[in-house]
């Protein structure tokens, strides 16, 4: 039988006893509550560092899609293009092309003419029509003709006579069943000389005729 003062001893240590264990299980408790809590100090530290840590690989690298409809129409003029260029460089035909939103094809072989007349000489018809013959064939490409004069006369003669030269090279091209409607000429007189005229050569330069070929599709 214990006395009083031993049993209340052991009663104050038992409660002590229980108190501790209740604070370490509760202490645990709080604690591994927590470490769930914690977020990472950078969320790149975790994130998946090749394709085989991913769920899916194949987000890994960009999807590549094949080209849209109009991206491979974009595509055919050029080889229509490449169709003309050819028929210009076997028939030793001179050319360049200049930028634009279409197809331009500038012929520099120039139609040249005598002082004051509109008649194409028949080494420039033989080309015209060999080239008329060409683009008869050829729905999708457009002609200016550009008709130019020196400043001999007057500048209403050489207005007319710029214009006669361009109708002149038009006729050629209708002779090899080229549609009219897809021919179109301008005339410019005197007012966009390719030379000087304060020459012989210069002002021979500057009688002349210029075609643009624009490829439409």
């Amino acid at each position: 039988m214990l006395t009083g003062r031993y049993y209340t001893r052991g009663l104050v240590r038992a409660f002590w006893v229980v108190l501790m264990k209740k604070q370490s299980l509760f202490a645990c408790v709080l604690l591994s509550g927590c470490a769930n809590l914690i977020v990472p100090p950078n969320m790149l530290d975790v994130a998946p560092k090749t394709n085989e840590e991913l769920v899916y690989p194949e987000w890994g690298g960009e999807e590549v899609s094949p080209p849209p409809p109009q991206m491979m129409q974009a595509q055919k003029p050029q080889v229509q293009s490449d169709s003309l260029q050819s028929f210009l460089q076997r028939n030793a035909i001179q050319y360049q092309i200049l930028p634009g939103d279409h197809i331009m094809i500038h012929l520099t072989e120039t139609i040249h003419f005598k002082t004051g007349s509109a008649e194409v000489s028949p080494v420039s018809a033989r080309w015209i029509g060999l080239l008329g013959n060409y683009l008869n064939q050829r729905s999708d490409v457009d002609i200016v003709i550009d008709g130019h004069a020196d400043s001999t006369g007057t500048t209403g003669f050489n207005n007319s006579l710029s214009e006669r030269r361009a109708e002149e090279v038009k006729k050629q091209l209708l002779m090899s069943r080229v549609p009219e409607s897809r021919v179109y000429t301008r005339g410019y007189g005197e007012y966009l000389p390719a030379c000087s005229n304060t020459s012989i050569n210069g002002r021979k330069c500057n009688r002349r005729v210029e075609l643009m070929l624009i490829v439409t599709k």
